[in-house]
């Protein structure tokens, strides 16, 4: 029998990274934020970016076993507002969002080369 899973079926998200500033940006993160979901993480690449400290999730440092248990303690029981978050996070990394910064990064390169419509 084939199991499936979802994002909706969770009642916490914790990711482990342990790889320090050669991770980037996650966006199994960014996905399990705007779900509404408490999130319990190690700090690494751009996960502080998403998170904005322990503004929206309960960071722990890589490798360290102990603060990655109270990190996913302070997810399940004290939570931050995950419905605030969660619009916040989708108005930020949504799609119109990200199609509209990249848009304005295109614009300001060409405009820094001197290409004109």
């Amino acid at each position: 029998m084939v199991t499936t899973w979802s994002m909706a079926d969770a009642r916490v998200f914790v990711m482990v990274g342990i790889f320090g500033p050669l991770e980037g940006t996650p966006g199994a993160l960014i996905e399990a934020l705007a779900a509404g979901l408490p999130v319990a993480c190690t700090d690494v690449g751009g996960v502080t970016d998403v998170t904005r400290g322990e503004a929206r999730a309960a960071l722990a440092p890589p490798w360290v076993d102990a603060a990655l248990c109270a990190a996913m303690e302070r997810a399940v029981f004290a939570p931050p507002e995950v419905r605030v978050i969660a619009r916040e996070v989708g108005e930020e990394y949504g799609v119109a969002a990200v199609a509209a910064k990249t848009t304005a990064l295109y614009e300001a390169l060409a405009e820094r080369k001197g290409v004109r419509e």
